[in-house]
């Protein structure tokens, strides 16, 4: 679809009132099946008249045909912008003369914009911050979605997005879904859709805004997200495996098989001593090394103990945790070894030692410094909101995360429940090693 705004200066004796036309035609151009035009009054008190003349034209017919809700909603709102309907003949792109006879319009100039595009970046302006992926369909569709699965979405930003871009960090949650001041930064919008056992690898999540959508609003937000002039890259459930440049999806279940089912009993004992934390109706609990954990202020950041239980005897999360970060790290070698920075000093004090505070040890590569597990419905209750990943490594070469996420039922309650794990590298051990704002060695 195509906008062309048309400047003019109309002479006319009398004061005109706004005037509005809409046009829709069938056969103006053999590329052109629609032509929406409306003349405005901009400057009336005093002759000659100065309008503005913007026209609205849809380049692809059967675009209107397979998509009809999607064109009526921009329909919609051109007729709540007071559009009204005109003959076709009195379009005045295509017959000037019959249009212009009695007021002398004088065609200056145009712009080419598409006209999708202006009505959803509108829709998002003016109703933004936008928080979460349900708030951004139901600004396109009234119904609101059930509990249904739920598949991530991550906002990928180009190359001029460098650091330091703690700010742009902080400010994900504030600035929600497809921001305006952000959408310009955006270089591919990656959907990664669901599957009982799951794991994926990528890069620049503290910088990347990443959150959930349920899987009935994709085709709506896929149509947003174009209109935007975005590309789309998906990653299908039915795909062994699937990779882009920065992001990696591996749904072959005979290479995934972590133990998810011990993972989740282990966690429900931790919940019963109320050490896993509650955000979003999701439970938590983290693991690694941390600069909050510091004996002393400017020293180096410590392992925490949290995933141990209040009295630090509660290993068997711990002990499922170790040869799943090594498994991951291994995984994500394969895939993006070219682009991993192991810096091998670093490697031994700080990825390597995961454990040993309480005398366990990790027995192959580990890359990671941190890790977070949680449980999830894995629907639309449990959605997660826009945000960055403010805590992990930016560096390039060190700013890799790894996601690892199953399915299993509650053998108590008989509901399905979301297992993820999250294993990343930290800013903390970075800015000790290299100097707060520093690159790599």
């Amino acid at each position: 679809m195509l906008f062309s705004k048309i400047s003019s200066s109309l002479h006319h004796s009398a004061y005109i009132h706004k005037l509005f036309l809409c046009s829709i035609t069938k056969q103006l151009h053999p590329s052109f099946k629609y032509a929406i035009c409306g003349i405005q009054n901009i400057n009336h008190q005093f002759t000659p008249i100065r309008y503005e003349i913007n026209v609205y034209l849809l380049l692809d017919y059967e675009y209107v045909e397979e998509h009809p809700d999607h064109w009526n909603r921009v329909f919609i709102w051109l007729l709540k912008a007071r559009y009204h309907f005109c003959k076709e003949d009195e379009n005045p792109l295509f017959n000037r003369e019959r249009v212009t006879a009695n007021s002398n319009t004088l065609f200056e100039k145009g712009t080419l914009i598409n006209a999708v595009q202006h009505f959803v970046y509108q829709k998002i302006l003016y109703n933004g911050p936008i928080h979460n992926t349900i708030h951004l369909c139901s600004i396109f569709h009234r119904d609101t979605p059930s509990y249904h699965t739920t598949a991530i979405i991550i906002e990928e930003c180009s190359d001029s997005i460098r650091y330091p871009f703690l700010h742009w960090c902080i400010n994900a949650k504030h600035c929600g879904v497809l921001h305006p001041a952000r959408l310009p930064y955006i270089a591919n919008i990656h959907i990664i859709y669901p599957k009982k056992e799951q794991t994926y690898h990528t890069f620049g999540l503290e910088r990347n805004t990443h959150y959930s959508i349920t899987i009935q609003n994709i085709d709506l937000f896929k149509w947003i997200v174009n209109a935007l002039g975005k590309n789309v890259i998906e990653h299908f459930a039915d795909c062994d495996y699937t990779e882009s440049e920065n992001v990696c999806v591996i749904n072959d279940e005979s290479k995934n098989r972590y133990p998810f089912e011990d993972i989740y009993e282990a966690m429900k004992s931790l919940k019963k001593t109320r050490i896993l934390k509650n955000r979003n109706n999701a439970w938590l609990v983290s693991y690694g090394y941390s600069g909050r954990a510091r004996e002393y202020a400017g020293g180096p950041p410590q392992l925490t103990n949290t995933i141990a239980g209040k009295s630090g005897n509660n290993l068997s999360l711990l002990q499922l945790a170790l040869p799943i970060l090594q498994k991951l790290s291994e995984e994500i070698l394969i895939y993006f070894g070219n682009r991993i920075f192991v810096h091998e000093e670093r490697n031994l004090v700080y990825a390597q030692t995961l454990g040993e505070n309480f005398n366990l040890t990790i027995d192959g590569l580990n890359l990671f410094e941190g890790l977070d597990f949680a449980i999830t419905s894995g629907v639309s209750n449990n959605l997660l909101s826009p945000h960055c990943d403010v805590m992990n490594d930016w560096r390039p070469g060190c700013n890799f995360c790894s996601v690892a996420k199953g399915i299993v039922t509650d053998n108590e309650t008989n509901r399905d429940m979301q297992i993820v794990i999250i294993a990343y590298t930290r800013k903390d051990v970075g800015d000790y090693i290299y100097g707060a704002g520093n690159y790599l060695l």
